[in-house]
């Protein structure tokens, strides 16, 4: 029996089942090399978000493409990272065939594991790529049929996994098999469900030692690196096309550890631990479009895996508080005199994930919360956190940028209800605009507007409306912006002194006769300057 893009697609879908049934024992697991979310997790929404878009099921290498290209989107942490770039190299090995036979397979899997090592920096046997490796030998050497043919690989894959306690260390002290290793085992165990007469999968063996114990030894203040960080880059045309954004890989490696680097012909998913999210970020955009961002703090995890059944809340102690998502120690200032409860590190290229801003709403000791997001890209994640909370009537001011975010704080009044507040502070946002100014990474043509890169561009509201190759030349170009403004807050980024950001100051205050200028530190990066007008 071969299988074609319909089998195939059912074999994956019972994959993901698999994952989701066994997704705490392989959380449990998760001790190597230090807390990066929880790997069932990871791995689980990794394959189930790539089979929630449209796929074609006609043929094995059109499914395997398309899920692929999914996978490699909704990849999540270092395991789902590897995990996507297997089935990218697995979908290049089925690649023109319609139904795919023991030697296709065999060819796609061999294909698929080749992949994840080069995506790994410095691949460690003992992990996930052990089992791959073990799996194409097998495969390789198979000569039975489909069915008997995943029953072997799958018999292959859990020996290997047993023998990852022996081979790593921190397992062996742990006594427990690699998390992702049983990942991957679950992936195998689901096609064989689905394909292999009278297969049953239970991985409750594994289940068996808990590893908190020795989880928990990893103190958070020694992590090397403080962020786990991810973004899906959309290739810029002069880079399409397979393994052309290499030297990226080199400019990041000095940046952290734990780098997976998975790349397919137009896209391309970073993952890294780092103290430098922004920097990573970057670099990224040099290379074309970045569409989705991630920064976890691993120390934050830490927390709450070795603790979870006591995992912070702080008891209510007054009526409202307030959450806010800021980029920039001058803005965090700010924010920090306006009364905020909890300040989340995020921006526009590090957007904080639903459960970030869902545990600073938790570690706010008040009855009603309002939470600033301060940009349109922060805005859903923010809202999914107010539904997760059980415990905080949560309300969020859809504020689109750092100022708006501030004149809201502005417009609160203890007086009011929950509702009056939320009423009165989204209007006050929606009252300003807000110019950002920045340099162009690279050429492009936006809304019919030219740019080259190194220039400087001006966005009112995040659409681009101006370019200059001076920053004078930029701003003038945004006169009719200017014109009637009455009060203009000049908020200017960590890479701008005050020097220079005084004499820019001159230019905007000339620009707009009528208007009250006032200089601020921002501290933010990226964007030289933030520009409120009221």
């Amino acid at each position: 029996m071969a299988l074609d893009g319909i089998i195939l697609y059912k074999c994956f879908e019972r994959a993901s089942l698999s994952l989701k049934e066994n997704e705490k024992i392989i959380n449990d697991l998760n001790v190597f090399p230090v807390p990066d979310g929880d790997t069932g997790s990871n791995m689980y929404r990794t394959l189930a978000d790539a089979l929630s878009r449209e796929v074609c099921t006609v043929s094995a290498g059109e499914c395997a493409q398309t899920l692929s290209s999914g996978m490699l989107r909704s990849a999540r942490g270092n395991s789902g990272a590897i995990l996507s770039q297997f089935f990218h190299g697995f979908a290049r090995g089925l690649s023109g065939c319609g139904a795919a036979d023991r030697a296709d397979l065999a060819r796609a899997i061999r294909h698929g594991t080749e992949a994840a090592y080069g995506a790994v920096m410095s691949p460690c046997e003992g992990t996930v790529l052990t089992l791959m490796s073990r799996t194409a030998e097998t495969a390789d050497k198979q000569t039975s049929d489909e069915s008997d043919f995943f029953a072997g690989l799958f018999s292959a894959a859990r020996s290997a996994l047993c023998e990852t306690r022996e081979m790593l260390p921190v397992l062996k002290e742990a006594n427990v098999v690699d998390a992702g290793g049983l990942g991957f085992l679950a992936i195998l165990g689901g096609f064989c469900t689905e394909i292999c007469p009278g297969f049953s999968l239970d991985l409750s063996e594994f289940a068996t030692v808990s590893s908190r114990e020795v989880f928990s030894a990893y103190e958070s203040e020694s992590f090397t690196f403080s962020n786990c960080v991810e973004c899906f880059v959309i290739k810029s045309p002069e880079f399409s096309g397979e393994k052309k954004c290499s030297r990226l890989y080199g400019e990041i490696s000095p940046l952290g550890d734990s780098i997976v680097f998975a790349e397919t012909a137009e896209h391309l998913k970073l993952h890294i631990h780092t103290d430098s999210p922004e920097t990573v970020f970057t670099l990224a955009a040099k290379y074309g479009t970045v569409a989705e961002t991630k920064v976890e703090d691993m120390a934050l995890q830490h927390t709450r895996l070795i603790a979870p059944e006591t995992e912070a809340v702080s008891p209510s102690e007054k009526e409202y508080g307030f959450v806010f998502v800021s980029s920039g120690e001058g803005f965090e200032a700010v924010f920090s005199d306006l009364g905020a409860d909890r300040i989340v590190s995020g921006g526009q290229t590090m957007n904080p994930s639903s459960g970030e801003i869902l545990s600073a709403v938790d570690l706010t000791p008040a009855e009603n919360v309002f939470v600033f997001p301060g940009n349109k890209n922060i805005i859903l994640a923010a809202r999914q956190a107010a539904e997760l909370s059980g415990i905080r009537k949560v309300t969020v001011i859809p504020t689109l940028s750092l100022p708006q975010s501030i004149v809201a704080r502005l417009a609160f009044d203890s007086e009011l209800s929950p509702e009056e507040n939320a009423e009165a502070m989204t209007l006050a946002a929606e009252s300003i605009r807000t110019v950002s100014v920045t340099k162009a990474v690279r050429d492009a043509v936006v809304n019919g507007i030219r740019v080259e890169c190194g220039e400087y561009i001006g966005l009112l509201e995040g659409d681009l409306v101006s370019t200059g190759a001076t920053l004078s030349e930029c701003l003038g170009a945004m006169e009719d912006i200017f014109s009637d403004v009455e009060f203009i807050n000049l908020y200017y980024g960590a890479e701008v002194d005050y020097k220079t950001a005084k004499e820019t100051a001159g230019i905007i205050s000339s620009l707009a006769p009528d208007g009250e200028t006032e200089l601020i530190s921002g501290g933010q990066p990226l964007y030289d300057y933030l520009i409120s007008l009221e």
